[in-house]
């Protein structure tokens, strides 16, 4: 009888873990996010290129952290506005493009991180100045769609 008790708790309590688990993404579902997220990396990119703030915000979650090189963090969509328009207007910005190297979306669907390289083409007194450097962002997915909670990116170029 004790046995037959153990058995059946042992049933009961495996039928409510695999009840508990969130169902597998399959893996077809995640090549699928990877690609929105690539589509949409390409969207920011493009908004950034023409230096548009007012599109590139809506990229970011609410609570985004952006970690520029030589700068403190910028949290929130009210400091990466300032820290985009200070960019902007400190730099003399000829083009912005950016490559993505690999899209890597975690198992739950929700979480994914991209990594890449940017280049910066910058006038300096009449010479076009091209900076290489590379970037990781993190994206979360919120009510459906892909957005930005954390990127850092940095110049390939050494310190000054």
């Amino acid at each position: 009888m004790a046995h037959e008790i153990r058995v059946a708790a042992f049933l009961l309590l495996a039928g409510v873990s695999s009840a508990c688990q969130r169902p597998a993404i399959q893996p077809a579902d995640l090549n699928t996010e990877g690609e929105r997220i690539r589509a949409r990396s390409r969207q920011l990119v493009d908004a950034e290129g023409r230096k548009d703030v007012d599109t590139i915000l809506p990229f970011y979650t609410q609570d985004a952290v952006s970690q520029p090189p030589g700068a403190p963090a910028a949290e929130g969509h009210a400091a990466i506005r300032k820290l985009y328009a200070e960019f902007y207007q400190a730099v003399p910005l000829v083009s912005f493009t950016a490559t993505i190297n690999t899209v890597n979306v975690a198992q739950g669907g929700d979480l994914a991180y991209e990594t890449g390289i940017n280049r910066f083409l910058i006038d300096k007194a009449g010479t076009q100045v091209e900076d290489l450097g590379k970037y990781l962002a993190v994206w979360r997915k919120v009510n459906g769609e892909w957005y930005v909670a954390a990127v850092s990116f940095s110049s390939d170029r050494p310190a000054q």
